[in-house]
């Protein structure tokens, strides 16, 4: 007689809620009698990035890509350096060009490539890739078969959690016809990872650079191409994101992101790197934002009104410090607001609260300073070697932080 029994509904959903997304994934392929649960029980992801050619699931590396190998075995070493970083991440036909180049043009690209060519200096990749496109526009407007074949690849990467180094685990081929198979693989692959249930947690979703590029495994052949989510095969407003990196931002990236988000659920941190969209409704709701640039002033603690902004690196003097404290005086911020600013060495941050302490209104107590902004609450600023708590998202040594409170309170907020 068999000793075994089923395992309880809630104990189910509890398993099923602890489980690492790719197991889980196998499980309900395996075990069917659990696929409406699976369905009810959020998915939950510590990391996922995504840029034009790869996304990362964890510790786990996807990156797609058309290779061209040639019929005679002699295939160019140009090429074949670039079949091995990932070939090309968008869609071609079958001579190897893509849909961007219009058809029924080809005669005129023609002419337009032997003129360049004749004027041009160029290195000899350069040389070789438009003798390259020479080739194919004259075979296409032909009609001839194209020299060589393609195929779509597929690597599977495992990503060190120490060093971020990247080891291969498994390539996959299929051979690729021209019909834009990059798009499908895509929508294939995320819907066999997020799998059909409601809700996706991600502890931490990153928007580019280029992945490969980082790890030292090759170039990013497209690096200002814009980010696109739409082959992505997730569900409107399924998206739950703790933090939300984006690299690069552009307002696309915000537009595309913002219908598969939660409307109920807030995003705890945003970190931005460039090209701020401060109109984005994603920025402006956002409690905490950290904000990167390498010619970033303390103004835009003025242009933002979100609870928490804290800055990595910025300029500033005596004028910028006084206009950001009259600007804060006009505003009357509310109690619990936290501007912050990361230094690497102490006498910079000294510097900042020089300057904030030449403001007349300015009194010390003991480490401190406060600067009144009304009756019912002033401004404490203050420097400090980064805490352990705040380094995930403060990778400076030192901080300054200026926050509002009540006037003569002794309890300070937690600062996250």
């Amino acid at each position: 007689m068999s000793l075994s029994k089923p395992v309880p509904y809630e104990a189910q959903k509890s398993i099923l809620s602890f489980m690492d997304p790719m197991v889980r994934l196998e499980f309900a392929q395996r075990c069917p009698s659990i696929r409406n649960i699976n369905k009810l029980i959020p998915q939950k992801f510590e990391y996922f990035e995504t840029d034009e050619s790869c996304f990362e699931v964890n510790q786990t590396v996807i990156r797609m890509g058309i290779i061209k190998l040639y019929k005679n075995g002699k295939t160019p070493k140009w090429i074949m350096d670039e079949n091995r970083d990932g070939g090309s991440h968008v869609d071609l036909d079958r001579y190897g060009l893509s849909y961007r180049f219009q058809f029924g043009r080809d005669a005129e690209y023609i002419g337009f490539i032997k003129e360049c060519l004749k004027k041009h200096s160029m290195t000899e990749i350069e040389k070789a890739r438009k003798l390259e496109e020479l080739a194919a526009r004259k075979l296409r407007k032909d009609q001839k078969e194209p020299p060589f074949e393609q195929f779509l690849q597929v690597e599977f990467f495992e990503k060190s959690k120490n060093s971020g180094d990247l080891k291969l685990k498994n390539r996959e081929f299929l051979v690729y016809d021209g019909n834009r198979i990059i798009k499908k693989a895509r929508e294939y692959l995320s819907k066999k990872i997020f799998g059909e249930a409601e809700k996706i947690d991600i502890k931490t979703f990153e928007i580019g650079p280029n992945i490969m590029e980082r790890a030292g495994m090759g170039p990013n052949p497209h690096p200002k191409r814009s980010f696109y989510f739409g082959d992505f095969s997730i569900k409107a407003e399924q998206l739950r994101i703790e933090t939300l990196i984006i690299n690069n931002a552009t307002g696309n990236s915000l537009i595309q992101l913002r219908p598969f988000l939660d409307p109920n659920h807030r995003i705890k941190r945003i970190f931005l790197n460039e090209n701020l969209p401060e109109t984005d409704p994603i920025i402006q709701k956002n409690d905490f934002l950290i904000i990167n640039s390498n010619y970033m002033t303390i103004f835009i603690w003025n242009r933002l009104k979100n609870r928490k902004i804290h800055l990595p690196k910025a300029s500033f003097c005596d004028f910028s410090v006084r206009r950001v404290w009259e600007s804060w005086r006009m505003e009357q911020p509310e109690i619990g607001r936290v501007w912050s600013v990361g230094f690497e060495k102490e006498e910079k941050m000294k510097g900042i609260l020089t300057c904030f302490g030449k403001i007349e209104q300015a009194v010390e107590r003991g480490t401190r300073l406060y600067l009144p902004i009304n009756d019912q609450s002033e401004m404490m600023i203050w420097g400090e070697e980064t805490m352990e708590n705040d380094k995930e998202w403060c990778k400076s040594k030192l901080i300054v932080k200026i926050e509002v409170m009540a006037r003569n309170s002794v309890k300070r907020k937690k600062y996250f």
